[in-house]
């Protein structure tokens, strides 16, 4: 009878990881104790449900080999959109982004980014991209309504990009590639925010005076 619990315990964990593999080995225990509260849960045994899921689900992580020909669209968000890009001199972008956001980065006043390196695999670094959301405040506006106007004002992550390198031909083939997408799937003529913010490195900042 016991060893019937444990397989049944076994099949649950194993079932409510592939159902959600967003969910943390911890919380996938917490759930296996409360359907199996006679039973010693293994906590290793949950790691290793949602690490197999997640491998399951996902695709594995490109290489230098084949990055750009890499299929990066198994993703659990039918909205999330990712396009690559290869320049003459070599260097390759991906960039990923749902595509509800597009509009926001056009309308954007502004761009806030910033850079984590070495990432994974051959990536040099993850570019994040935050843009403005919200009605600007006019400098008439009554300053007794300043308060519900800048809890409109904030902004959101919009945009990701893993580049190789951090060079001047990465930035300038990130910027030009995003404005290229936006004005396809837009219909528009978007040449990028009125201002980022970011701290800038030397490419980085070349790059934006380049493509602006």
């Amino acid at each position: 009878m016991e060893n019937f619990e444990k397989q049944e315990c076994h099949k649950f964990i194993v079932d409510k990881a592939k159902e959600n593999p967003q969910l943390t080995s911890n919380e996938l225990y917490l759930k296996a104790e409360l359907a199996f509260p006679n039973l010693e849960i293994n906590q290793n045994n949950c790691k290793k449900a949602i690490y197999r899921a997640r491998q399951d689900r996902y695709p594995p992580a490109p290489d230098t080999l084949n990055l750009a020909a890499t299929d990066f669209s198994k993703t659990l968000f039918k909205d999330f959109h990712v396009f690559s890009k290869k320049s003459a001199t070599g260097e390759t972008i991906i960039f990923l982004a749902l595509k509800s956001a597009y509009p926001q980065i056009a309308d954007a006043e502004g761009i806030i980014t910033d850079g984590t390196f070495k990432t994974r695999a051959c990536f040099g670094q993850l570019y994040v991209m935050h843009a403005t959301v919200g009605p600007q405040i006019q400098p008439d506006h009554d300053t007794s309504s300043y308060e519900n106007q800048l809890r409109k004002n904030f902004t959101r992550p919009v945009g990701y990009c893993f580049m190789e390198n951090r060079t001047q031909a990465s930035y300038e083939l990130m910027w030009e590639s995003l404005k290229e997408e936006l004005n396809a799937e837009l219909k528009i003529n978007w040449q990028g925010p009125e201002w980022i913010l970011s701290d800038f490195e030397q490419a980085q900042k070349n790059a934006v005076k380049e493509v602006s």
